[in-house]
């Protein structure tokens, strides 16, 4: 199942598996805080109601304020279904959620939280948890990714080969490097190829426009998001920051923490000079290429608080930020 809301409207994209020449009736409840489901709502559109046919890709929109005054707290959605030709089929109005459950003849994937903000998931590859956060209708982690199946010394640097590095560290033990003062505060560095499968299953290497749409979201203008340089409009490389002089280095310009993104500064590696910038500088790579040599990426810096779009040669080693994939919340 996978879900966009946007205003007043909640979208719900669901897959239906049973038999094609069946029709089915499909209605969509709603509980919040884990209470008892309710429903089906009525102010729906799209794949619901009776003659539905089985199929990926089903959708309902859900006009929230046209059925409620307000919806609050931790919201989930049910989608259900039900066999028209079953013998002695009871009303869907007359059955209780407890027994349409039961009756449901056809595979549903089942509940999923929508209006979550913030949480934490596990990736199943080293059992390392992250947070993440919402921030419009998108969901990033909140943190930089630590993803490291092997570590590479500071010295070794290539366009064609993956290279994952810890800074300060120039050795190639994966469990000293894990060890190091930096690691569990600012993730690894990857130069471009190693980044681009880096992400956890069901997350992705943030893309160039998918950044302009976080940026945008924090008020940055649509010419500013554009460009390649500092942006400053909207002050949103304050806001994407971690507050405060813990990682940062002072002053740490208008840091405010408000989006909830809490860029750290990871530094870089560049491939002739070593470690660099720890404290000062953030660097994220995007897979968006520019050519053979170099990609497209983002810096925050802790004197600026615009945020600077360029190119970086792609045996650098910068930071990750993944983004979750459209297909629904993370699990825990």
């Amino acid at each position: 199942m996978r879900f966009d809301q946007s205003g007043k409207q909640v979208l719900i994209t669901y897959d239906l598996k049973g038999d094609t020449s069946v029709n089915f009736t499909i209605s969509l409840y709603y509980s919040v805080d884990d209470s008892l489901l309710q429903g089906p709502l009525r102010s729906t559109t799209g794949n619901v109601g009776m003659g539905q046919k089985a199929g990926i890709g089903k959708q309902i929109i859900w006009n929230v304020l046209d059925e409620l005054d307000k919806l609050t707290g931790e919201v989930s959605f049910t989608v259900k279904a039900e066999e028209v030709s079953t013998a002695n089929k009871i009303p869907m109005s007359n059955i209780k959620p407890d027994e349409i459950i039961k009756k449901v003849p056809a595979e549903v994937i089942p509940v999923i939280k929508v209006f979550d903000s913030s949480g934490t998931f596990i990736d199943s590859r080293d059992g390392k948890s992250y947070k993440w956060i919402r921030i419009g209708t998108q969901i990033w982690m909140a943190e930089n990714l630590g993803y490291l199946p092997s570590v590479s010394s500071s010295n070794t640097s290539s366009d064609s080969q993956k290279h994952y590095y810890v800074y300060g560290y120039d050795s190639t033990s994966v469990i000293e490097a894990k060890q190091s003062i930096g690691y569990p505060t600012y993730g690894v560095l990857y130069n471009w190829l190693a980044a681009q499968d880096a992400c956890p299953f069901g997350w992705h290497l943030s893309t160039d426009e998918e950044w302009k749409i976080l940026e945008q979201n924090q008020l940055m203008s649509e010419s500013d998001a554009k460009f390649t340089g500092w942006r400053n409009s909207g002050i949103v490389g304050g806001k994407l920051k971690e507050v405060g002089a813990n990682h940062w280095n002072s002053p740490n310009k208008i840091a405010a923490f408000s989006s909830g993104f809490n860029a750290l500064p990871g530094g870089y590696l560049r491939y002739n000079r070593g470690f660099l910038s720890l404290g000062s500088y953030a660097y994220f790579w995007s897979p968006t290429e520019e050519d053979d040599s170099y990609a497209c990426g983002r810096l925050l810096r802790y004197y600026r608080e615009g945020v600077y779009r360029n190119t970086w040669n792609k045996r650098v080693g910068l930071s990750i930020r993944c983004l979750k994939n459209e297909s629904g919340m993370p699990k825990d």
